[in-house]
């Protein structure tokens, strides 16, 4: 028997009581894609529950983006966005070997509305960026973490349509896994 393949990420979003669904990520291997994973899960302390929408980018337009991931941090005050999977000192030696991997995989993708990307330095590695309008000319930079899958994207939409959309929770998150 091989590997099981990675686990897809979820997300459940809401405005304040109202339940706005769910968002499910298809996530890319490695170490950002890992940390992620680590943040839905909440397996090294910290997750995206009960993380709020930092911004919107752009909203109405081109390269329309979500920006999140600022988790409540245990132990110090505030919000972090550090990641948690390893010190700063192999986070940096692995972000060198998968930066040429990456770019790679970043010349192949299309730009479009559901790309998840997180950002590549220790200190803000667990914050999103999910593009929600499609963008051939996006420079986002940072690290691509996955897509959106399925009905993900209208979850989105409807956050996006709150006038002040950081107003908008992760109240859940988690792993599903594929047999």
């Amino acid at each position: 028997m091989g590997l099981l393949p990675l686990p897809r990420a979820f997300l459940d979003l809401a405005h304040e009581s109202t339940h706005l669904g769910r968002v499910i990520i298809k996530v890319l291997e490695g170490i950002w894609g890992l940390n992620f994973l680590y943040m839905c899960a909440g397996g090294m302390g910290p997750s995206y529950a009960n993380s709020r929408v930092f911004d919107v980018f752009c909203k109405g337009g081109t390269g329309e983006h979500i920006v999140m991931g600022h988790y409540v941090s245990h132990g110090a005050r505030g919000t972090s966005t550090q990641a948690v999977l390893s010190s700063e000192e192999d986070w940096e030696r692995e972000r060198g070997r998968e930066r040429e991997r990456e770019k790679e995989i970043y010349k192949q993708m299309p730009r479009k509305a559901g790309e998840v990307r997180g950002d590549t330095s220790y200190e803000e590695a667990s914050q999103l960026r999910i593009l929600t309008r499609d963008d051939p000319g996006w420079e986002c930079g940072g690290c691509f973490l996955g897509m959106v899958e399925g009905g993900g994207m209208n979850v989105l939409r409807k956050a996006l349509n709150y006038w002040d959309s950081t107003n908008v929770k992760v109240v859940n998150c988690g792993l599903i896994f594929s047999m």
